[in-house]
């Protein structure tokens, strides 16, 4: 009789630690599990009970803390998606009168003031150089678009690099 008592209950203690590591195991690989209780017996306060309510209510925080990033991060790349779009217009009218300007510039404009239009020209290039590069950040983050690697002349990134500091 006590063999039986003590195999049962060596059973109901070892099955209720075998569920508490697979709710862990999968807690480890990213698939919460809502709490449940462990074990289909109510064990009143016991220590297996207090340890898988203990693992339960720190999983819940860390996976609501996860979801709360995952949102703060969505809201931040569509931020930036729409500031990049949104800077996409006024450069555009800028990059256009300035264009215009320098067309048709007259042939006795002062140099100092040639070099100053030629440098506004310059800046919103660059800006529209950065602004492409933070949407296709976005694109990237969204999983939109792949990366690609290609070969580079880094004596041409270098001669523009100076071009652009002048």
């Amino acid at each position: 009789f006590l063999g039986v008592t003590g195999a049962l209950l060596f059973r109901s203690l070892t099955g209720r630690l075998r569920e508490l590591a697979q709710r862990v195991d999968q807690f480890e690989a990213g698939r919460f599990v809502a709490p449940k209780p462990i074990g289909t017996a109510s064990r009143g306060g016991d220590e297996l009970t207090r340890l898988a309510q203990a693992f339960d209510a720190m999983a819940a925080k860390i996976a609501a803390q996860f979801a709360q990033i995952e949102s703060i991060d969505l809201n931040r790349r569509e931020a930036v998606l729409n500031a990049s779009h949104d800077l996409r217009t006024p450069l555009a009218t800028i990059k256009t009168s300035i264009g215009v300007v320098l067309a048709n510039e007259p042939p006795d404009l002062a140099a100092p003031l040639h070099r100053l239009l030629v440098n506004i020209d310059l800046a919103a290039d660059r800006i529209g150089r950065l602004v492409s590069d933070l949407l296709d950040l976005s694109r990237l983050q969204a999983g939109r678009v792949g990366v690609r690697r290609a070969e580079v002349d880094l004596r041409e990134i270098a001669r523009r690099s100076a071009r652009v500091i002048e």
